[in-house]
């Protein structure tokens, strides 16, 4: 209450007033906003893949929409290693460096499909609802068999500040 009094908030606010703050915080009050007020939207992941040539370097960046009260997150992305050669991913320019932890892995399976996985975490929610980019990754295109770019995401897994998916 203190804190909400010196943030210049009304003391004892109306509850859907709470709740309204708690939806950019906690994915669980956001579900319910959904629920019972029919505003937001669920989050959706999506990759953003552009198309190259073999021996160009790609960039594709991961894109999140409605989730303001992201804090962490788990993504793995799968890849025909025979089109395209894993170089290097990164945290997204909509996430703040100096409060997310951000680590990746890549493994190749018999040299036909490649997974990266990508982890991040945070203590606080990043608070944004429009599409934020929360990571790139770059590749090279090394063949151009396949007319798609071969790049997918396999799984998903997002928390908020209270460990709540």
């Amino acid at each position: 209450m203190i804190l909400r009094y010196l943030q210049g908030l009304p003391i004892n606010p109306p509850v859907g007033a709470k709740i309204d703050d708690l939806g950019a915080t906690s994915f669980t009050a956001a579900a319910v906003l959904l629920e019972q007020k029919g505003t937001g939207a669920n989050p959706s992941v999506f990759l953003n893949a552009p198309a190259v040539l073999v021996g160009e370097t790609v960039t594709a960046s991961v894109l999140i929409d409605n989730a303001a009260p992201l804090a962490a997150f788990t993504l793995t992305v799968a890849y025909d290693a025979n089109e395209l050669a894993f170089l290097d991913a990164a945290l997204g320019s909509g996430l703040d460096p100096d409060e997310v932890v951000f680590t990746a892995s890549n493994i190749v399976h018999e040299g036909v499909w490649g997974v990266v996985t990508l982890v991040a975490a945070s203590a606080n929610a990043q608070g944004n609802k429009n599409a934020v980019e929360i990571a790139t990754l770059a590749f090279e295109r090394v063949d151009d068999t396949a007319e798609v770019m071969p790049i997918v995401i396999t799984d998903v897994l997002l928390s908020d500040a209270y460990g709540h998916a």
